[in-house]
């Protein structure tokens, strides 16, 4: 299957913070895009939708590949050891596996 016709949809609304979604028809998955920079994701969500055709007359080179250090591993561990570890206001991340809460106090009046 050709890749613009395995685009459902792009998400695009916080290009400008270098964000972006994704979203597969075949398989069904969507790819979120974060921290990205975001004169080169716009490039690169322009190039993905041109689709494979016109992909052969495009000169790719502005499209630099990541560096090892760019690319932050998701988090899969959380440690909590005192109350400003603990994510208040914004939730757990989604891709978090074990949280572990060690020498936590509790104040009682």
């Amino acid at each position: 299957m050709a890749i613009k016709e395995n685009l459902q949809q792009v998400f695009s609304k916080f290009l400008e913070k270098g964000k972006a979604t994704i979203r597969f028809k075949e398989p069904p998955h969507d790819l979120f895009i974060n921290k990205a920079d975001p004169s080169s994701l716009k490039t690169f969500l322009s190039v993905l939708k041109l689709g494979d055709k016109e992909l052969q007359q495009i000169n790719l080179s502005c499209l630099a590949p990541a560096k090892i250090s760019d690319i932050e591993k998701p988090k899969t561990d959380m440690v909590i050891k005192r109350r400003s570890d603990y994510p208040l206001g914004k939730p757990f991340p989604s891709t978090l596996k074990q949280v572990s809460c060690s020498q936590l106090w509790t104040c009682t009046d």
